[in-house]
């Protein structure tokens, strides 16, 4: 199977088609649109640029995309932009974007759902929220043995259950005060 390439160079302009096996040695120029069944690559070779990777035709929801911008490209600095077509087929979504050009990349992801979300590190929520559903809700551990620690306590497992007062005062006061040691050992209450 060879691989057409209808204008592959603008500048010296050449044709050819290039057979697997046979390799093929480019003088310096600038790439035009290179078609390979199902793959299209687009590249001027300066950092102003990008190369994009259609699974599909160059139709938008035809199939996945991953762009690969350049260092200086207008409005999308070193960016990685990965697409998929959205419900109707009828265009593309990106769906994650990583910034580039910066110390500390940035990753934006949009209309995705994750199943089994595992993280190695730790994770920030500067200045944003935690939201669940409103018919069945979410779990903070699901087991009784997972352990959790709130205002950088040590973590630790679900406290042990309180049995219930006599009425007396004395044991509600010694209630009352293990109470408030499980609240503080958890990191609820300060323990000071």
């Amino acid at each position: 199977m060879g691989y057409h390439f209808p204008n592959i160079l603008t500048s010296p302009t050449i044709q050819g088609t290039v057979k697997e096996g046979t390799g093929l040695t480019l003088p310096a120029h600038t790439t035009g649109l290179i078609a390979v069944p199902g793959v299209h690559f687009v590249q001027t070779g300066v950092t102003n640029s990008y190369i994009q990777l259609n699974g599909g035709t160059t139709t938008g929801g035809s199939g996945s995309i991953i762009a690969l911008f350049g260092k200086t490209a207008s409005g999308n600095q070193g960016k990685l932009m990965l697409g998929t077509p959205n419900a109707a087929g009828a265009a593309n979504i990106n769906r994650l974007i990583i910034t580039g050009v910066a110390a500390t990349a940035q990753a934006q992801w949009a209309s995705v759902q994750h199943t089994g979300l595992v993280l190695a590190g730790a994770m920030a929520l500067n200045a944003n929220n935690l939201s669940t559903d409103t018919t069945t809700g979410s779990k903070i551990g699901t087991a009784t043995n997972q352990k959790l620690g709130f205002w950088n306590a040590t973590p630790v497992v679900q406290q042990a259950h309180i049995v219930d007062a006599d009425g007396t005062l004395a044991d509600i006061t010694t209630k009352f005060n293990n109470l408030l040691l499980k609240l503080e050992t958890e990191g609820l209450l300060a323990a000071a």
